[in-house]
């Protein structure tokens, strides 16, 4: 995503940020959330890194595709943005 003045705010989405969040709200409890998805090999570390959560159990991330989603997001302002798809996903 890439904010109004050009930052890139962060790399991956979608899933990412769902499960996460799952994983917040369980927090204290024995419940967890499994995260089943395709990643691109450049990006396995980086996902790893941000679901590390004792909620969160990854058995399958895969990177067979050799690659993911790929989806440019620009936030032009506050109600305005501008979304374009550069490489799609094989399904899960």
């Amino acid at each position: 995503m890439v904010s109004p003045d050009g930052k890139v705010v962060s790399k991956l989405g979608a899933v990412a940020y769902t499960v996460s969040a799952l994983a917040k709200l369980l927090e204290g409890t024995t419940d967890g959330v499994v995260c089943l998805s395709h990643l691109s090999p450049e990006d396995i570390n980086e996902a790893r890194e941000l679901l590390n959560h004792p909620n969160i159990t990854m058995p399958i991330l895969d990177t067979s595709c050799k690659n993911g989603t790929e989806i440019e997001l620009k936030l032009i302002n506050d109600h305005e943005r501008i979304s374009h798809q550069m490489r799609t996903m094989t399904p899960v």
